[in-house]
């Protein structure tokens, strides 16, 4: 068993390295264990560092009575801190007309995409200065796993971000396992709720989880978890230089970039001969990701962009097939996104 303070040394390390220190921080709580050991150890921190703490709750509604349990629990926690908490419902259901049926997000995303916007939210209205999740190490070598499986490039293997960019969300148990995640709480005595779905074998996550990081470790790397996260940290290290040079790169190739919004993006059709391979590479998964579309897109699918955009005298009308429906379209002055084959042109 792990001792306890090593949990809140990692805690308090991210505290300060995030500069978390007399911020307002909403914690992200579904009544799981990962989130309530966050929320328990920010809270044993709140005199050390001056935080000022409060409690976000996104009730799904997916789980019948089991969703109105984890609500009582997560406000269960929040009385006995002596935390103020919100609750939001975020039904990830509704039919989303905007985009075609290939294009719609599983079950699984769209939940996650409600619960972020009703997190931010909570999080405008109680005026804070940081989201925090709790995102843990076991996580972040899932998601790496998952990523190379599917044939990521590398900003896929960059994995989960210990800080957003803009600052605003921080995970601070992403260099922490999910094992000493469970000893922390059996110490504390802290309750949590499961969620069924985590024991089956139905996503390719739990997969992972349930059989084959188990036997990664067992057979090559006791600490295989430590050794991803290491990975995955410095290829964000890596990031922090090339990224500015990748936005250079993408100012220049792109004509027009609605942010969020396929149909505002269009590139340019001269310079990508002169741009190196992994730096062109970059650029289009950069635009991608602006726009909100990078989701489904494998190095396959950007390695076939890159062809198409340097190929010489396409036709106007001419595109390539891309995930979820879209379509990347050559334009009288440029190659442009349409949403789920919207525009029909002849395949290239």
């Amino acid at each position: 068993m792990y001792p306890v303070p090593v949990l809140i040394d990692s805690v308090d390390k991210a505290v300060l390295r995030h500069g978390l220190s007399g911020r307002r921080i909403l914690v992200a709580v579904s009544g799981g264990v990962d989130s309530s050991v966050l929320l328990h150890a920010l809270s044993e921190l709140i005199q050390k560092r001056n935080l000022v703490l409060s409690v976000g709750h996104v009730q799904h509604g997916l789980r019948g009575q089991a969703s109105i349990e984890d609500q009582e629990a997560v406000l269960t926690q929040a009385r006995t801190l002596g935390l103020n908490a919100q609750v939001l419902p975020g039904d990830p259901h509704p039919e989303r007309t905007d985009v075609p049926n290939q294009a719609r997000p599983t079950l699984q995303e769209a939940a996650r995409e409600v619960r972020l916007k009703a997190l931010n939210e909570m999080a405008r209205l109680w005026k804070a200065d940081h989201l925090a999740t709790g995102h843990n190490l076991d996580d972040q070598s899932e998601t790496i796993l998952m990523r190379l499986l599917r044939g990521t490039g590398p900003m896929g293997m960059q994995g989960i971000e210990h800080q957003s960019k803009d600052g605003f969300v921080v995970r601070p148990l992403l260099s922490v396992s999910r094992e000493e995640i469970l000893d922390f709480a059996q110490e504390r005595q802290i309750v949590w709720r499961e969620d069924a779905s985590n024991a089956t074998d139905q996503y390719t996550r739990n997969k992972l989880r349930h059989h084959w990081i188990p036997q990664l470790r067992e057979a090559f790397n006791p600490q295989l978890l430590t050794a991803i996260g290491r990975f995955a940290d410095a290829m964000q290290e890596d990031e922090r230089w090339i990224g500015p040079m990748v936005r250079e790169a993408s100012d220049r190739m792109t004509l027009a970039s609605e942010t969020h919004s396929t149909a505002g993006l269009t590139w340019t059709t001269l310079g990508w001969e002169e741009l190196p391979d992994g730096l062109a590479l970059r650029v289009i998964r950069q635009g991608l990701h602006d726009a909100g579309r990078g989701r489904d897109v494998s190095r396959i699918h950007l390695e076939r962009i890159l062809a198409f955009l340097r190929k010489p005298d396409v036709e106007t009308g001419r595109r390539i097939e891309l995930p979820g429906g879209d379509s990347l379209v050559k334009t009288s002055s440029g190659y442009r996104f349409a949403i789920g084959g919207r525009d029909q042109f002849s395949p290239c």
